[in-house]
């Protein structure tokens, strides 16, 4: 998970530095685990979020608790998409596809 935070650490954030409650690194941090988990909207991500808060914050500080679901569609909204991709392609370069024995592929163990 380190792999995670470290590659998404240099995204860029849009917003005045007043109005950040949330850290984006963390908001993006729960939003992937959240899709690789199954999440298809911001509502989803926010209750998987709740749900899974002890294990994120073993990862996170989550100073401010968990965001609604609206800033998670604010964030991604307005995030700078080109950025997002290359923080996401490094990323993968980081992770050793040898440290895992198996890996699930739309819900197909492969």
């Amino acid at each position: 998970m380190d792999y995670l935070l470290t590659s998404f650490a240099s995204l860029p954030d849009f917003r005045i530095n007043r109005k950040k409650l949330y850290d984006l690194t963390e908001i993006v941090f729960m939003s992937i685990c959240g899709v690789i988990c199954g999440c298809d909207d911001y509502a989803s991500i926010k209750s998987w979020s709740d749900d899974n808060v002890v294990w994120l914050r073993q990862y996170l500080a989550l100073a401010n608790g968990i965001p609604s679901d609206d800033i998670f569609r604010r964030i991604f909204q307005y995030l700078d998409y080109e950025a997002f991709n290359r923080c996401f392609m490094d990323f993968t370069l980081l992770l050793d596809i040898q440290e895992f024995s198996l890996i699930s592929i739309f819900k197909n163990v492969v």
